[in-house]
């Protein structure tokens, strides 16, 4: 069960991040604020490593930085999408699309980690899948017309976070492969200051970095996002250690669906719905069979 609290405390931790990221894009350009937030959370899991007491000498870099390549590649795709995504469309509708990275994780755990879920493992993130599907697409589907008429009305921002679950899942199968050669701290601080160093890179190709008076305006509100950012990720590690990377997804997915029906309508004054409400049921039904 201790992972499995780790899993849930990083899928609540997301949301809040997900949560604060949509506010701070009124305001920061996305390349800046994944880069702020990269900076900031990397010098929290800098700490981490020093209390971790990490053995940097007896680490062998050699199999691990292809893992850290990739992972640095997809992370920055999926980030950068993601973060599209939110400044796009409604919280409570763009972060259940994330509900298909449970499956393709399972999928992509099962082609490069041999991890094979049981049955009721599967039916659970089906139904996971479906209801948070049900719940993303709730909005669209009101109004005149067939039931199915959301499948011709997906937006930018729907098809954004498809890509980022594509990502996601590929990033999940990387770290877990990656952990078994780094501890988790080390990964960590490694995986932030990669995305740090390319997205600054941007920034100074750009020219385009946020004026003081905004980092004066927003630090609190950073502060925030990059302490939720660094417990997501670090929680989620942990997790991975001792959970196959789909459960550790489902976990997260379900938790995230359901906080963003819950932070859209409070925060963002978004529309909750009768289709919602199915979807959560189908969530809550799966979740109990992926962990039983």
């Amino acid at each position: 069960m201790w992972g499995v609290a780790l899993a849930l405390g990083s899928g609540l931790a997301f949301s809040g991040l997900d949560a604060v990221r949509k506010s701070l894009l009124q305001r920061i350009d996305p390349w800046a604020l994944l880069f702020l937030l990269s900076l900031g959370q990397g010098t929290m899991y800098a700490l981490w490593t020093t209390l971790d007491g990490a053995a940097w000498a007896e680490i062998d870099w050699g199999p691990y930085l292809p893992d850290l390549t990739g992972l640095t590649a997809l992370q920055m795709a999926a980030n950068m999408l993601f973060l599209q995504a939110l400044k796009l469309g409604d919280l409570s509708r763009v972060v259940p699309f994330l509900s298909l990275t449970p499956v393709l994780t399972a999928l992509a755990g099962l082609a490069a980690l041999g991890e094979s879920p049981d049955g009721a493992t599967w039916v659970g993130i089906g139904l996971v899948t479906a209801g948070t599907v049900a719940v993303a697409t709730a909005r669209v589907a009101h109004g005149p017309g067939s039931t199915w008429r959301w499948l011709l009305q997906w937006d930018r921002a729907s098809l954004m976070t498809l890509g980022v679950a594509t990502l996601w899942s590929a990033a999940a199968a990387v770290d877990r492969h990656a952990l078994s050669m780094v501890p988790a701290a080390v990964h960590a601080l490694m995986q932030s200051a990669t995305l740090t160093a390319v997205t600054g890179a941007v920034l100074l190709f750009r020219k385009d970095w946020p004026s003081p008076r905004t980092l004066v305006d927003q630090g609190p509100v950073l502060g925030v996002a990059m302490g939720f950012g660094a417990t997501a990720l670090g929680l989620q590690l942990l997790s991975m250690e001792v959970l196959w990377v789909s459960l550790v997804e489902t976990i997260k997915r379900a938790s995230g669906a359901l906080a963003s029906l819950v932070v859209g309508r409070w925060a963002f004054a978004e529309r909750i719905g009768l289709r919602h409400t199915v979807g959560v049921i189908l969530i809550l039904s799966g979740t109990a069979l992926v962990l039983l």
